[in-house]
């Protein structure tokens, strides 16, 4: 996330902030509805699709947490 704040924040400080809070809102609502995402492929890391901003969060479901993966640009391919 540090990266993605500082690549924003060379353009815009506070677009920058809000993009990163709305990224982190959407991973804690994770822990209460983890299986929001869907699978894109069989035995592949479930992938939550955000709407407000062109970023998608990879992650995986363990037995007692929810493991971000990569939180990507929707215009970069993911494996």
């Amino acid at each position: 996330m540090l990266a993605l704040d500082a690549y924003i924040a060379a353009d815009n400080p506070v677009a920058a902030e809000q993009v990163v809070d709305f990224i982190i809102s959407q991973a804690e609502y994770l822990t209460r509805f983890p299986l929001l995402g869907r699978i894109p492929k069989a035995g592949a890391p479930r992938e939550l699709i955000l709407n407000r901003h062109p970023y998608n969060i990879i992650y995986r479901i363990t037995r007692s947490k929810i493991r971000i993966v990569r939180v990507i640009h929707q215009s970069r391919l993911y494996p």
